[in-house]
């Protein structure tokens, strides 16, 4: 820094400057830490040796140090103790001069350096401990020095060394990596110690875990040795210090274990420090001169022997000599110690002052900061536990629900479903034909439903955990559902808002039920449910026929235009099915749902409509009538009447109209000319003070009623045989409501409804607690028509007796085994007494039997139905017509054909088993205009004779029925008899290995061997038997017999004959039979 005195008037800066290097700038005879006062008469010899020193010589050389404050100066290589400093060397910059000042001796051009390569500056330990007395020596080395080859060098003179040491030289390399990830925060653990020695064995290398990992090298210490020591909580922010911070805690000071290598190394390392210390502070106090390394060398040289001396005489307690004018001195620095006391005194007493103004602000500060901090702390509190309770509401909001929560959830959904009545903001139908529907004789008041209904919660509860387990869409879920709802103002808005609210809540219910074993098993559940807008069980699209039909199937029979037979009422396609999908992928339709808009159809409507019992012939049909009751019940008619219709043509005997504010359930009886209806309305069934009120929501009766519905056995053919006799009605809601006039829609009075009332209940799994007090003696109880749940409510009549075919029904003898039984409509009264085996439970024959029936060949004694086979085959021809007596005259509940629920786009599946003799296989049913596809695939199965039984099912032939069998809308005339092949080989193995797809290419190969090109070789079309293993190619409708055979000629019925082939120009340019054996090798992988 520049003067500011005058001075510089009188003399230029750097002259000055020399000046100011020869000025004390603090008093030299006082000495501190008890320096004893014969050293501080040294200080003028101290001045006059560095004057003389400058006056004598001013050398050139000089020493540049980098990062040092003052860079010019002198190096100096020190070994010390405990700040005594015991040899030291003078650095020499020149190379010619070794770490002792040495001339270094020439080594020979090629001769090999013996022992240990050291550094010039590693050889500057070796040299100053060379020159100690001999002893057993612990050096502790600072990091510039410290490297493996040092210390094993040392160790090798018997001198033992520790030091810290930096990642250059030549340290253990996962220890190195470990040091640069700490800098970057990939920190170990604090205290985490590792050790690793050098290959040779001889110097162990430390990594340990403290502020940051510190290296270490050392031939004393193992690494085990560990002594505490107390710390101070580190106030560094850098992330390498974030172990040792966590490691404290909120604790300023813990006594902690330290390994010993780093204790020993941090109290004895800084000897050479401490002198340097010791000779700043107990020295001469003058300004340091850099300008001549001589005159500072010569201080250094006095300074050392002070401390030194100093040293000695603190460790030792030497017996000084007394000189001349030591009395007077200890006066004077008695003195000295009286002012510094009583100036100690004062600043003492003014720092007391000054602690207690300050003590006194600090505790009005902690006052306003304590009051701070209630407040802060109050609003804290407050906070957190607003914070705790919508947390708490978020949880409980995303846990799953139990079946009560659920079901009130789910009611709450219902009701928040706005209804639009103004005609203007809804959809209005377009006037349509009217088409023939069937209709029932008489529409009937369904009392026992709410029995029913009851029974199905009367089984549930006998599973606590299905009522008490929380396993159920969270509130969360379903708030997201309410977001999604819009106003219902037609009919595809309604059905988009029930399967938002009620069938997929319906679904989950039937899945949770079935997941339940012992619901399961309790109440016989073989799968779960799905909504679907079709059944998807069959195609009755004639135009997709129609053009299947064009397709070239070679040598079939020529072309005929047949049109698809049409069954009997409009479409029949209801807008949802509910679909039961069985644990055997049997898709079974179970519950028919037609969708009406509450604008097209009100709830007033369906109450006023719907009050008794209506025989449409008598009631509806052809009748005029005024008044709304009149409309209404015309209204409902109609309804039913579609929805029946719908039900007759898919053979499903359950099914429900919804509007979304009201519940028309329907069931179709054994006696298929009546149907039961009950009207249920939620929202005004749900009533607080019943405990079982939810089994009245509507997701808990369409619940209940689909259970109802798929554990109910499938309508016998004799009740399809009983449709026949229905009659039609030309008939089209949208047109029967347009007809009436808008007066007539408009009730004078409100027809009541009167709530559903359970009564009776022996025990529910979602039993709740009365929302209101109990009644009072004499209070009224409310009104229902649960007097009539006892008595067999209005049964239908009985089937008419037999007539001419014109169309009456038969006698109930005729139409099936077992005859229909006057009831009230449950399923339970449909049960009849004769029962027999099931043919679900029939095993199938096999290939080996059923090739002995179809060729003639022998018994299979490992058919699971030999014994009822008798001594020996009947033949094939007897087979059929026995089979075909059978189907005419077998049709009631136990009827030994029952539908597979497998169909393609010609023909269903049924099993079959002749009753007779006990054969059982499987039946593909067409209808009539699929006659010549499937007798042309029987000829394919007999140009493959030999393949049957082994790649293809066997065929035993075709038979015309002499009744025809009905199924999920279809009339089937004609049945073709084959062994079971098993199930789809992607359903039944998951996934088609290599070897798997091997087996399949070597069946389809065999067929074409045989001229026999497939046309829909897809993996649908191979059949896996689990009971055989093999591997077989069905659905040969498609497939077209070729006069070549690709890898030559075979041989069919004994005779080889080599045909001659007719090819088309695509034919010429690729081979068809290896583009279908890639394609069915691509569809495999």
């Amino acid at each position: 820094m520049h003067p500011i005195h005058p001075i510089l008037q009188f003399m230029s800066f750097d002259r000055f400057f020399l000046l100011q290097r020869h000025i004390r700038i603090s008093d030299s005879n006082s000495i501190s830490c008890g320096l004893p006062t014969p050293y501080a008469q040294v200080n003028e010899w101290s001045e006059h040796i560095q004057q003389a020193s400058l006056a004598l010589c001013r050398s050139k050389q000089t020493v540049t140090v980098k990062n040092k404050p003052t860079p010019t100066g002198f190096k100096v290589w020190i070994v010390a103790q405990a700040g005594y400093f015991l040899r030291w060397l003078w650095h020499q910059p020149s190379n010619a001069l070794g770490p002792a000042a040495g001339k270094e001796r020439k080594k020979a051009t090629g001769t090999a350096e013996s022992g240990i390569s050291l550094n010039p500056t590693q050889s500057v330990v070796v040299a100053l401990l060379e020159q100690l007395p001999e002893q057993t020596y612990h050096v502790f080395l600072d990091n510039l020095f410290s490297s493996p080859n040092l210390l094993n060098a040392l160790r090798q003179q018997g001198i033992g060394a520790t030091g810290t040491a930096r990642i250059n030289c030549g340290f253990y390399q996962p220890f190195v990596e470990a040091k640069k990830a700490d800098t970057k925060g990939d920190c170990w653990p604090w205290g985490t110690l590792k050790t690793a020695p050098t290959p040779d064995g001889q110097v162990n290398q430390f990594a340990w875990k403290d502020n940051a990992l510190v290296l270490f090298l050392s031939t004393v210490y193992s690494g085990e040795e560990f002594e505490e020591r107390i710390r101070r909580r580190p106030t560094t922010t850098q992330p390498r210090a974030r172990p040792i911070q966590q490691k404290f805690g909120a604790e300023p000071v813990l006594r902690l274990p330290v390994p010993s290598i780093s204790a020993d190394y941090n109290d004895k390392m800084g000897g050479v420090d401490i002198g340097d210390q010791l000779r700043a502070g107990e020295g001469l106090d003058h300004r340091i001169c850099r300008g001549n390394w001589r005159a500072i060398a010569w201080t250094f040289l006095l300074e050392t022997a002070l401390v030194n001396s100093f040293l000695l005489q603190l460790w030792g307690q030497p017996s000084w000599p007394r000189i001349t004018s030591q009395p007077s001195m200890e006066e004077i620095e008695r003195l000295r110690k009286q002012l510094r006391e009583e100036q100690r005194l004062r600043e003492e007493e003014q720092r007391r002052r000054e602690a207690a103004e300050g003590r006194a602000l600090e505790e009005q500060h902690q006052r306003q900061e304590e009051q701070r901090r209630r407040q802060e702390e109050q609003r804290r509190r407050e906070e957190e536990q607003r914070r705790r309770e919508e947390a708490e509401e978020r949880a409980g909001a995303s846990l799953p629900l139990t079946l009560h929560q659920y079901l009130e959830t789910c009611h709450s959904l219902s009701l928040a479903v706005e209804v639009v009545t103004d005609r203007s903001l809804t959809t209005q139908g377009d006037t349509t034909n009217p088409t023939g529907r069937i209709y029932p004789r008489r529409i009937v008041p369904w009392t026992s439903f709410p029995r029913e209904q009851e029974k199905v919660w009367n089984q549930l509860s006998s599973s606590p955990s299905f009522s008490s387990r929380a396993a159920f869409p969270s509130r969360h879920q379903l708030d997201y559902v309410r977001s999604l709802l819009r106003p219902v103002s037609s009919e595809i808005g309604l059905r988009n808002g029930e399967r938002d609210v009620v069938e997929n809540a319906v679904q989950k219910l039937v899945d949770a039920t079935y997941n339940d074993s012992l619901l399961r098993s309790h109440l016989g559940l073989d799968g779960t449910v799905t909504f679907e807008s079709h059944t998807n069980l069959g195609i009755t699209d004639e135009s997709l026929s129609e053009s299947m039909e064009q397709v070239s199937i070679g040598s079939r029979p020529p072309h005929r235009t047949i049109r698809r037979r049409k069954a009997r009422g409009k479409g029949n396609q209801a807008d949802q099915f509910c679909i039961y999908r069985t644990s055997d992928d049997r898709n079974i339709p179970a519950v028919a749902i037609e969708y009406k808009a509450p604008h097209k159809l009100r709830r007033s409507d369906i109450v006023t409509g719907l009050v008794s019992e209506i025989q449409p012939d008598r009631d509806v049909i052809n009748q005029e009538g005024e008044g709304y009751a009149f409309a209404a019940r015309r209204l409902s008619t109609a309804v039913v009447t579609q929805l029946f219709s719908y039900m007759i043509g898919k053979g499903i005997q359950y099914g429900y109209v919804c509007t979304g504010e009201a519940y028309v359930f329907l069931h179709i009886p054994d006696d298929p000319s009546c149907v039961y209806y009950s009207v249920c309305v939620p929202s005004l069934d749900v009533q607080d003070d019943d405990e079982t009120r939810l089994h009245r929501t509507a997701v808990a009766q369409a619940f209940a009623f689909v259970l109802q519905a798929i554990r109910s056995p499938p309508p016998r053919q004799s009740w399809h045989d009983a449709t026949e006799h229905l009659d039609t009605w030309s008939v089209e809601y949208d047109d029967v409501l347009r007809s009436i006039p808008a007066t007539d829609r408009k009730p004078r009075r409100e027809t009541s409804y009167k709530a559903q009332r359970w009564k009776g209940f022996v025990r529910s799994p979602i039993r709740t607690r009365s929302r209101c007090l109990p009644p009072q003696d004499g209070t009224q109880q409310p009104s229902g028509d649960d007097s009539d749940d006892d008595g067999d409510g209005s049964p239908c009549p009985t089937p008419y007796p037999a007539v001419s075919h014109g169309g009456a029904l038969t006698t109930p003898t005729d139409v099936g085994s077992g005859g229909m039984q006057e009831h009230d409509g449950s399923a339970a009264s449909q049960e009849g007494n004769n029962v027999r085996p099931n043919i679900q439970d029939r095993p199938y024959c096999t290939h080996e039997c059923l090739r002995g029936l179809a060729f003639g060949g022998p018994m299979d004694e490992k058919c699971p139905n030999f014994t009822d086979h008798g001594n020996m085959h009947i033949n094939r021809r007897e087979f059929l017509c026995l089979a075909r007596d059978q189907l005419a005259v077998d049709r009631g509940k136990d009827a030994d054909c029952v539908p597979l629920y497998l169909s393609g786009s010609r023909g269903s599946l049924f099993k079959f088993r002749l009753s007779s003799h006990g054969y059982t296989l499987v039946a593909k049913g067409v209808e009539a205009m699929d006659t010549k596809h499937l007798r042309y695939e029987n000829k394919v199965y007999d140009h493959l004779w030999d393949l049957q039984g082994k790649f293809v099912p066997v065929c035993l032939g075709i038979i015309d029925l002499f009744k025809p069998y009905y199924y999920d809308s279809g009339v089937y005339e004609h049945f073709m008899f084959l062994s079971y092949g098993g199930r789809s080989v992607l359903k039944e193995l998951g996934e088609v290995n290599p070897s798997v797809a091997n087996e399949i290419l070597t069946a389809l190969s065999r067929l074409h061997q045989h001229g026999v090109l497939h046309r829909d070789a897809e993996p649908r079309n191979v059949l896996y038997d689990k009971r055989t293993g093999r591997y077989m190619i069905v659905d040969l409708m498609l497939a077209e017999l070729h006069a070549r055979q690709p890898l030559g000629s075979i041989n069919v019925n004994g005779q080889n004959r080599k045909r001659k082939m007719k090819l088309t120009p695509w034919q010429h340019e690729k081979d068809v039979f290896a583009i279908e054996m890639q394609s069915l090798r691509a569809s495999l992988r």
